[in-house]
């Protein structure tokens, strides 16, 4: 099968010039409005379904040429300068006779496990008449070409289903779903046994649920393996899947799956039953003796629903009006206690440098590096700093000594005058540390320390050489806009490339290639390649996001309440819903996501009687990038508040 982006033309020969030979040579003239120049084909079945993941292609004169394989919605897009290449792709580059215009038909791949139901999509491409010669859509199926969209029906193909492995499977696929039997998305899986090791799944759960395991060829025989959730999972195991055994294939020597459960294993879906963890924490208060200006450790108290043995958690310094004085990163702890009551030991530094430090907050987590935040022991409830606040003019002007000498480099100055300066440095720390010293000492270390600073010596700069030229790089590459919101609309942001001077690169020192399509939901990329002075390539991306949607009504009943939103189907695949009961959204967040695009409804229950929850709602679209698939989100929606039964 043939290319369709057929690379033809060599060296500097551009597109324009190829499809100037079409027209012979007429004056440029502006393109017709009624030249069609895209198609959008839609594949259904013969119900008038429409069918997803099909790969479409050409065909003309015995020669097959790629399309594109069918979106969520059943339908495949073909732009003004994919026409071109097809063209090209179908034509004598060296003469430009114009043999790649005449009729083209689109079908379903070979492979693709369907066939034509009916007729194939008969496509007659030909020159818009004009000057520059570019391609258009004359007709469709015999009848003029208008730009709607047209339907291709498909029926399966018996003979290209494929046939699942029965014998020696060496890929372990886990269907993870709850105690309803729906699926679970973006849930982290393990293959563990305990008489060797554990191995993490290559890629978490998807839409449906599902997630599989390829054998590294590493696993040990004769030994049990079970399925295990990664540490941090919110979730926990309802029905397991374990005795799972390895053995080697002869023919191959090659290990493979041979038994899952106990019973023999053919290589199709296993579930996986699991549960959500209810974890929450409600309160986080400091207790036993407070901490000294030197530092120490406090009593931290958890109270909450399933927690855990270990915690996360980040500590704040504030003075006396509530400032920021200083931070300490995040480190874990390990928790006694109950599930519902959990006490570990936190640490605090010294604040000794800090001459007006009045308390501490501290912010708990059950999960390193949260995207919800910590939950934080305010005010009142931080634990407080015990020791004398250091207010006098003498310790204020020994933390600007400090601050001036941290501006210094030894590089700068003589190694005889650094020695006299850094000794009378390390001195006044020692005194400043002293809750014990005299203003005498503190005045007298200050001296010592001027004295050192008057007499440092700097040393003679080396006369750096002279360059002949300069050597221009490519700093940095940017797109002027990395997102967008899908209104039908090509999208080709502008690229802003900058020099190590800090000079923008101007646009005939590169070339940019967009990604085809730039349309639909997705994303997309921009390959900038440079030229002249100026070296390398460069590949960024940007999105296109799904269209959002808004809350129509909130209702609220007794423990419970319902929610309904405006339906947008178009480029979507479904929506999530987000509710909290706090106001910004900054704890106690649940979200929940519907996969079906068509339902525009929710019942939320097993909720806190006589309690306002606040509501919103956005869109997602399911999309391709590179190999995976990720989802793109709208923005969120008004948010609307309910106050439950």
């Amino acid at each position: 099968m043939k290319q369709l982006k057929a690379k033809l033309l060599a060296g500097v020969l551009s597109v324009a010039m190829v499809l100037g030979t079409f027209a012979g040579a007429a004056p440029l003239t502006a393109k017709a409005a009624s030249h069609a120049t895209e198609l959008t084909v839609r594949a259904v079945d013969e119900s008038g379904k429409a069918l997803s993941g099909v790969e479409l292609v050409f065909e003309k004169d015995g020669e097959t040429y790629d399309f594109v394989t069918t979106d969520d919605s059943g339908e495949a897009y073909l732009d003004e300068n994919d026409f071109t290449d097809l063209v090209m792709a179908n034509m004598d580059a060296a003469d430009g006779d114009g043999t790649g215009f005449g009729i083209y038909e689109v079908k379903p791949a070979s492979g693709s496990g369907y066939t034509l139901a009916n007729d194939s999509l008969k496509m007659d491409v030909q020159n818009s008449g004009e000057s520059w010669g570019y391609p258009c859509i004359a007709t469709v199926n015999g009848e003029a070409y208008t730009g709607d969209t047209v339907d291709l029906t498909l029926k399966v193909a018996e003979s290209e289903k494929p046939v699942k492995p029965v014998e020696h499977p060496k890929t372990l696929n886990v269907k993870v779903v709850n105690e309803k039997g729906l699926p679970v998305e973006d849930v982290h899986l393990e293959i563990f046994s305990p008489h060797c090791c554990r191995n993490s799944f290559a890629q978490p759960t998807d839409a449906t649920g599902t997630a599989s395991y390829t054998l590294s060829q590493r696993e040990g025989i004769g030994m049990p393996f079970a399925i295990a959730l990664a540490e941090g999972e919110d979730y926990e195991i309802v029905t397991p899947i374990e005795n799972i055994y390895f053995e080697r294939d002869a023919d191959q020597n090659e290990n493979y799956i041979a038994k899952v459960n106990g019973q023999e294993y053919n290589g199709e879906e296993v579930k996986l039953v699991v549960k959500k963890n209810e974890l929450s924490i409600s309160e986080v208060s400091g207790a036993g003796a407070e901490v000294s200006r030197e530092g120490g450790t406090a009593t931290i108290t958890v109270k909450g629903t399933s927690l855990p043995a270990k915690f996360y958690y980040v500590v704040h310094c504030y003075s006396p009006k509530g400032v920021l004085l200083g931070q300490v990163e995040e480190k874990e702890a390990e928790a006694k206690g109950t599930e519902t009551l959990r006490t570990f030991e936190a640490e605090f530094p010294s604040v000794l440098h800090l001459p007006k430090a009045a308390y501490w907050e501290i912010g708990v987590e059950t999960i390193p590096n949260s995207e919800d935040g910590y939950y934080m022991a305010k005010g009142e409830n931080g634990v407080k700093i015990a020791g004398t606040v250091v207010t006098d003019e003498s310790k204020n002007a020994m933390v600007e000594i400090f601050t001036e000498a941290g501006k210094k480099n030894e590089s700068d100055y003589t190694a005889e005058s650094w020695e006299v300066y850094k000794n009378a440095v390390e001195a006044a720390k020692k005194i400043a540390e002293d809750n014990s010293a005299t203003n005498a000492e503190i005045q007298n270390a200050i001296q010592a320390v001027k004295d050192a600073e008057a007499a440092l010596v700097k040393t003679e700069p080396e006369k750096p050489s002279k360059p002949e030229k300069p050597e221009v790089k490519v700093a940095s590459v940017k797109l002027a806009k990395t997102s967008y919101v899908y209104d039908g609309k090509v999208k080709k942001p502008a690229v802003v490339a900058k020099n190590n001077k800090g000079e923008k690169i101007t646009s005939k020192d590169y070339t940019v290639k967009y990604a085809a399509g730039c349309k639909n939901v997705g994303t997309y990329t921009v390959k900038v390649t440079f030229k002249g002075d100026y070296k390398g390539t460069f590949t960024k991306t940007f999105n296109i996001n799904p269209k959002g949607t808004s809350l129509s009504k909130v209702k609220a009943a007794r423990k419970s309440f319902s929610a309904t939103w405006k339906k947008q189907s178009k480029r979507t695949s479904g929506y999530q819903l987000q509710y909290s009961t706090n106001k910004k959204f900054a704890k106690s967040v649940k979200t929940s996501t519907i996969s079906k695009n068509t339902t525009v409804k929710k019942t939320v229950k097993k909720l806190s009687a006589k309690k306002t929850y606040y509501v919103r709602v956005r869109t997602y679209k399911n999309v391709k990038a590179g190999k995976k698939t990720v989802k793109l989100y709208s923005g969120w929606s008004k948010v609307k508040a309910v106050k439950t039964k």
